[in-house]
């Protein structure tokens, strides 16, 4: 169907969609602990099951080829759809009818974003992350945060994650999940500098409470912020007053 599927549909979408259920058409999935399912996974060879599904979050990731993004996204990557398709498939799957914004073309230039994308975009560059933050190579990243009380579930509730040392990785993982340069330009992931597309980064990302797009988004923000909510309830809940002590 011609038009623009809304974006308040796609959200309803993604929410409803136990991402489990889906990928278990695709992969056999056991039971990992910490609310997670593991599996082979389905986009590289291995013996050894590495891809993750983390049903309460709504995202997949494998450690091994470091693949990863939500329900959407696996789809996508799985049986080579467009965005709309899977969303299409998905809605199908729960019984949803879509709405679609039939005048969106007429008002939009054919280089326009569909902001569903950079919404996609923003969710898979947080997954990639917040996988990353439980790699080995992030250890160092692990004792800065357990250092500030931050332990990992805390870091998981605040969808904390890490940047790896490499300066295009997350372009990379962006781009093996179908994303245009544009795309990630106009989501503000990527900042062209000549012909190449330069990644800014800190080494460890936070959620910007202000800022976040609709559920399971999130963008980097002071650690500060993060503190004070995770040392209120630590707070609380040991009857100790005031901030910590800098």
């Amino acid at each position: 169907m011609a038009g623009r599927i809304k974006d308040s549909d796609v959200a309803y979408v993604r929410d409803h969609s136990h991402i489990d259920e889906v990928v278990a058409d695709y992969v056999q999935l056991k039971s990992a602990g910490g609310g997670q399912k593991k599996g082979l996974c389905p986009f590289h060879d291995e013996k050894s099951p590495s891809f993750h599904v983390t049903p309460s979050k709504g995202f997949f990731h494998c450690f091994g080829c470091q693949t990863g993004g939500d329900v959407i996204a696996f789809l996508m990557k799985i049986d080579h759809l467009s965005f709309s398709e899977s969303v299409e498939r998905l809605a199908e799957k729960i019984g949803y009818t879509l709405t679609y914004e039939t005048n969106y073309a007429a008002g939009n230039s054919a280089n326009s974003v569909n902001r569903n994308r950079l919404v996609a975009a923003n969710v898979a560059a947080a997954n990639y992350y917040q996988a990353q933050l439980q790699l080995p190579n992030a250890q160092t990243a692990r004792e800065f945060l357990q250092k500030r009380g931050f332990d990992k579930t805390v870091a998981s509730d605040f969808g904390i994650g890490y940047a790896p040392d490499e300066w295009d990785a997350l372009y990379k993982e962006l781009k093996k999940q179908s994303f245009t340069d544009q795309e990630l330009n106009q989501a503000g992931l990527i900042k062209r500098v000549g012909t190449s597309p330069n990644v800014a980064k800190p080494q460890v990302r936070l959620p910007d409470w202000r800022r976040r797009p609709p559920r399971r988004t999130c963008a980097a923000c002071r650690a500060r912020r993060a503190w004070r909510r995770h040392a209120a309830h630590r707070n609380r809940r040991y009857g100790r007053t005031g901030d910590r002590d800098d």
